[in-house]
């Protein structure tokens, strides 16, 4: 996603470069404009047309209504610009400088369309082979003698204003990932026309603002932070992620572009409200939580992220939410709603598309709650819960031969299992009990079970 915002960033300045280098030698007041998108759309690769172009030596560049549109290695971009200012200074220009005080670009719309790689696609075990400067064409002395004079080129500040991208990746696992309300500022900025590829050419720091963030179902909202890019490396930090259910802070995020798909590194942390994120009604509720985590991947394939992180959450009430809801009909009583519980950290890790809650156990009044499993990052649960309780406190009649298996010392461990999704779960009593409530209390009983577990399906 960020190489994709950097490449339409580097396309537009080198084109913008190209323009003001191109005043050392053509100067027609008439068909300026026309002539030099006439001179870049030759070159192939980029196709560039304008409602109105308009050049100044002493005003600067001003560019109208501008739509380009092209192909790129990993598939093909269009970009719509609103408008582009850029103010430059005009006698070092005959000295063979480009010192530009200041571009501006209004209302970019960016659209990347990315193909699979091959490791995305499933063809084939190996990963290309990354390009260094000594890989790349056009990176020798005398490919450089062949591009001809390169001008010393200074760009004080860049800014995006309210700015849009959306990057889709086609391929077996299509995904869609929209940016809306991008503003970008970079300063301390380097750009060498000299290397083949922009991204490694280019060097600058800065700021970078977005209104919302949105992937699936997925959306952040009311992010900024750092940026800084460094010939291929990207770092993001200090970079704030509000959603409906949590409001973190990026404290890194490293990007390496110059591989592809680019791996990358984060480390992460803030606020969430399990309340929401579990759907809870009532007066009861969890208490503060807090997340930290540490992650790196490769490229946009959630399959490709690994890592690891802790769920703090502080003392509070346990609150209605749908799967205790499940859980206490099957109880026959709500002994958990209300129930005060001590703080504790769940633990996770991440790997192969999933959230692997690593055991943890809550302890409530008079009761403890244990779990472990797998949250798909796509929604789909497979956990496994356990409800420890005093023996004289279940009274599920229809299992009475299974739980004095379940009891010791007065206390019986009830397991469950919960699949569908957080906002719609679909609980049961472990299928390990029905064999044995099937040896103790025969067909009869048994099926009084199953009518007592799968009557919610019944009333949902």
């Amino acid at each position: 996603m960020f190489k994709n915002i950097l490449i339409g960033i580097v396309l537009i300045l080198l084109i913008v470069v190209g323009v003001v280098a191109y005043l050392i030698f053509t100067l027609d007041p008439e068909e300026l404009g026309q002539q030099l998108l006439q001179s870049i759309n030759d070159k192939g690769g980029i196709q560039i047309r304008a409602d109105s172009f308009q050049i100044s030596p002493f005003k600067g560049l001003y560019i109208e209504s501008a739509h380009a549109e092209g192909e790129l290695a990993s598939g093909s971009m269009t970009a719509d610009i609103g408008r582009v200012v850029v103010d430059y200074q005009l006698l070092p220009i005959l000295q063979g400088e480009v010192i530009v005080n200041q571009i501006v670009i209004e209302q970019p719309q960016l659209v990347v369309v990315s193909k699979p790689s091959v490791s995305q696609s499933g063809k084939g075990g190996s990963k290309a082979k990354p390009k260094t400067p000594v890989d790349q064409p056009g990176m020798t002395e005398a490919s450089q003698d062949e591009a001809g004079f390169q001008p010393t080129v200074t760009i004080a500040e860049f800014r995006v204003e309210n700015g849009s991208l959306v990057s889709r990746v086609e391929g077996p696992s299509p995904s869609e990932t929209t940016i809306t309300g991008l503003n970008l500022q970079l300063s301390d900025f380097h750009l060498d026309s000299a290397v083949a590829d922009p991204i490694l050419g280019l060097a600058a720091n800065g700021s970078i603002q977005v209104d919302q963030i949105s992937a699936g179902d997925l959306v952040i909202k009311g992010s900024r932070g750092r940026i800084a890019v460094d010939r291929g490396r990207v770092s993001i930090t200090e970079f704030g992620i509000d959603t409906d259910n949590a409001s973190l802070e990026v404290a890194a995020l490293e990007l390496d572009l110059k591989q592809q798909p680019p791996p990358f590194t984060l480390q992460a942390g803030g606020e969430c409200d399990l309340n929401s994120l579990m759907n809870a009604e009532g007066d009861d509720a969890f208490g503060p939580a807090s997340l930290q985590m540490s992650l790196i991947g490769s490229g946009p394939d959630i399959n490709q992220i690994a890592g690891d992180g802790t769920l703090r959450l502080e003392t509070g009430e346990i609150p209605a939410f749908p799967m205790v809801s499940l859980i206490e009909r099957i109880l026959g009583e709500p002994l958990i709603t209300g129930n005060p519980y001590q703080a504790t950290e769940i633990p996770f890790t991440v790997a192969d598309g999933k959230i692997q809650v690593q055991p943890f156990v809550l302890a409530l009044e008079n009761m403890q709650i244990s779990g472990v499993g797998d949250i798909d990052l796509t929604g789909p649960l497979d956990l496994e819960i356990a409800v420890r309780l005093p023996r004289d406190q279940v009274h599920i009649d229809s299992l009475e031969g299974a739980i004095d298996g379940l009891t010791e010392d007065g206390w019986t461990t009830l397991p469950f299992n919960v699949e569908g999704s957080m906002g719609e779960p679909e609980v049961g009593i472990d299928s390990s009990l029905y064999k044995d409530a099937a040896k103790g209390m025969g067909k009869k009983a048994l099926g009084g079970l199953l009518d007592k577990v799968f009557d919610q399906d019944d009333s949902n």
